[in-house]
């Protein structure tokens, strides 16, 4: 840091002393600022706003500090940094615990998943190919997790069911498919094709649906992804990324009378930031524990 005479009470000058922020009091909320002379070993506090005016981003130890995009006090709702926001749970979502600690942020333990064991003689061999080789992608499919009362639902079928009420619900709210029209209906193999379209574009620079699919430029089109799926339905399938039936019908129909598949939501004491997702995570997070 070099920062100027005037910033203590009484000085007018603008001469600049180096220093070297060496704390953060918590307490206070200021960071602390060491000046670099023999005759001075006191602490001066600095507000965040002179903080980021006058430190070096050229320095090498710029990136320690991990500074935001604005001041981090300690009881913000929301706080933004240079790239993403982030917003406080509201204190409604929030559990009290009464008796003893609250739950540690770890894999949740299952004690009833078939799997949780070992894997069988027979699921071994199938993941083999013809040749008795274990391939990659069949160990990838049988890590992924299962759903129904007895696991008898895989994890595209599940899919598949949470995105086709998503995609009539978005119908009757205008939406207009660019494949999935007529009889045309999302199916699990349409999910497992769309995995690997995600992989596919995250291995290739996360490039848009539009380069994906490109005519004119070589280098943008990935074809394992044109082979995979049309461009339309790969469109479609990313903007059904909702897997919790979490919205009421009208008051004068039913559920059944309108969708084809059951209605799954998250329990009601899942925060809002996880309703979308919360049963696809809770699946992951029985899966992880046991591998």
């Amino acid at each position: 840091m070099a920062v100027p005479e005037n910033w203590w009470t009484y000085c007018t000058g603008y001469n600049l002393h180096n220093g070297k922020i060496v704390s953060f009091d918590q307490k206070k909320e200021r960071w602390n600022l060491l000046l670099d002379t023999r005759d001075d070993d006191e602490l001066y506090a600095m507000n965040y706003e002179a903080l980021c005016k006058y430190s070096d981003e050229l320095s090498s130890t710029f990136d320690d500090y991990h500074l935001t995009y604005q001041p981090v006090r300690m009881h913000d709702e929301e706080i933004a940094t240079a790239k993403t926001r982030y917003t406080k749970t509201p204190a409604c979502e929030w559990s009290r615990v009464v008796d003893g600690v609250g739950r540690v942020i770890e894999p949740t333990l299952s004690q009833s998943w078939d799997r949780a064991h070992a894997i069988t003689d027979e699921e071994v061999e199938s993941l083999k190919d013809d040749g008795g080789e274990i391939r990659y992608e069949k160990v990838f499919q049988w890590a992924l997790p299962r759903y129904g009362d007895h696991d008898d639902q895989s994890i595209f079928e599940f899919q598949a069911a949470r995105m086709r009420n998503y995609m009539q619900k978005r119908v009757e709210e205008g939406y207009k498919p660019r494949y999935y029209t007529g009889d045309k209906v999302i199916k699990a193999d349409h999910i497992a094709r769309f995995y690997g379209a995600c992989l596919g574009k995250m291995l290739t620079g996360g490039r848009s649906i539009e380069q994906i699919f490109s005519t004119g430029e070589i280098f943008d089109a990935v074809p394992s992804i044109q082979a995979a799926m049309t461009k339309g339905a790969l469109e479609d399938l990313t903007t059904c990324l909702h897997y919790s039936d979490d919205w009421d019908v009208d008051d004068d129909k039913n559920w059944d009378d309108i969708y084809d598949d059951v209605k799954v939501e998250a329990a009601a004491s899942t925060a809002s930031h996880r309703l979308k997702h919360g049963r696809l995570e809770d699946g992951y997070n029985k899966v992880s524990n046991v591998l």
